[in-house]
Order: structure tokens, then C-alpha cells, then sequence
């Protein structure tokens, strides 16, 4: 499927809410854009399981929580984000 996205005055580009949606992006969501011969390929950067738990280990530890404490906060935001879009 082919959108249409626009490049605004800052050089950023504007994705329509359908693509967001499809692909399960919140506002925050990392992406990589590589340039190629055809033209760019966009794509979600995806975290392993490993590099996300270092990240929930950390916060928990600054919150004073369990690990599993920290990684059901974490769904319960992601999936409040995911219904604003």
C-alpha cells in the first residue's frame, strides 16, 4: 500500500494515523530510515527482549520495584498510548 507523507519546514516527516496504527507506533516510536537505489526504506526500530529488560531492571530499581512490577506499568502505559492514537 502507498501513502502519502509530508516533509514539513523542519524536515520531518508527517505520518498519516492509518500507517501509525498499522504498525503499532506510539507517539516516541524509533525508526530507521535507509536510503536505497529505489528510494528510502522506512522501518520500527525493534528492541530485543535483553535490551529491554536492562532498561525495566533500571527503572525499577529507581522506582523501588519488582522487575514484573515495572513490566506490567510499562504495558499498562503502552497499551494507554496505543488507544490515543
Amino acid at each position: 500500500m502507498t501513502y502519502l507523507v509530508t516533509l514539513t519546514s523542519k524536515n520531518q516527516l508527517t505520518l498519516p494515523a492509518a500507517l501509525a496504527k498499522t504498525l503499532k507506533l506510539i507517539r516516541g516510536s524509533r525508526l530507521t530510515i535507509t536510503l536505497e537505489q529505489t528510494g528510502l526504506r522506512i522501518q520500527p526500530i525493534s528492541h530485543t527482549l535483553r535490551d529491554l529488560q536492562g532498561i525495566v531492571q533500571h527503572k525499577a530499581h529507581q522506582k523501588n520495584l519488582t522487575v514484573d512490577q515495572a513490566m506490567k506499568r510499562a504495558e499498562e502505559r503502552d497499551a494507554r498510548r496505543r488507544m490515543m492514537i
